[in-house]
């Protein structure tokens, strides 16, 4: 295994334990969501900037999470970025 696949295979596991802390916190603790997302919104906006595009897909599942649309709209758009970027993601697709 080269360089490139081992720090791709690396990235990849981080961010299917960082949908599954999402996750988790989403059946077991929905309040803690809302918390983080205020806590990311409190920051100064060089630091959101940084943060939002190093965790561009969970800010914007924070987003998702924390806007006022029906449930199963952001159920459906939670899994569908969930899979789209662990699609990107995934070290052994084919090119």
């Amino acid at each position: 295994m080269d360089a490139t696949k081992f720090v791709s295979a690396i990235v990849f596991f981080l961010a299917v334990i960082l949908w599954g802390a999402f996750g988790l916190a989403l059946l077991l603790r929905q309040g803690d969501l809302d918390d983080v997302w205020s806590w990311f919104r409190g920051q100064a906006f060089l630091l959101q900037a940084i943060e939002f595009v190093i965790f561009l897909p969970w800010a914007l599942a924070l987003w998702i999470w924390t806007t006022d649309w029906a449930l199963w709209i952001r159920l459906i758009l939670l899994a569908g970025l969930a899979w789209a970027s662990l699609y990107l993601l995934f070290p052994w697709r084919g090119n």
